[in-house]
């Protein structure tokens, strides 16, 4: 992580899917470890007359892939996706050790997510399995968290949201 201070040690991905998850990370036992995760905003910008970009256009999401453990709650999501059955958040926790103390750096937030595949895998190095699960959702939010790395303060925190449903800022 180049330009990282001195203070920060370690980042870490984790994701909670409406509580079904766990771990002995303080303060984010209903999260899991997160080991990959991908998904893309995008809106078509054409020239309209005059050469003036036209900025109206709708603004479009590719689903989102997670790549989670397999574990206990693995059932529990193959039944939501027979029954059509959404989460009605998952939320994506980028984290920060600064001062020995897990700071959220970055979250996203992803409502009404519906499973569209379950892909589960086996990494034979490690001998772990896990599931892939790519998710279609309704609205979409990112707040980024600003601290001094040295003492662990705040400084700010900047955020966005989309309402898919909607086509307007949340």
């Amino acid at each position: 992580m180049a330009n990282q201070k001195t203070g920060s040690q370690s980042i870490e991905n984790m994701v909670d899917i409406d509580n079904t998850l766990a771990s002995n990370v303080e303060g984010y036992e209903t999260y899991g470890l997160l080991y990959d995760h991908k998904f893309s905003l995008s809106k078509t910008v054409g020239a309209g007359a005059g050469g003036l970009l036209d900025t109206s256009s709708k603004i479009e999401a590719t689903p989102l892939m997670i790549k989670i453990a397999s574990g206990i709650y693995i059932s529990d999501m193959e039944n939501k996706f027979i029954n059509g059955t959404p989460f009605l958040k998952v939320t994506i926790a980028k984290l920060a050790n600064i001062n020995g103390t897990n700071k959220v750096r970055e979250t996203d937030v992803f409502q009404n997510c519906f499973i569209l595949q379950m892909q589960p895998s086996n990494d034979q190095k490690t001998s772990m399995n896990f599931n892939t699960l790519t998710l279609r959702f309704t609205a979409y939010e990112n707040t980024v968290f600003a601290y001094d790395d040295l003492t662990g303060d705040l400084r700010g925190q900047n955020s966005t949201s989309y309402d898919f449903s909607q086509n307007k800022l949340g």
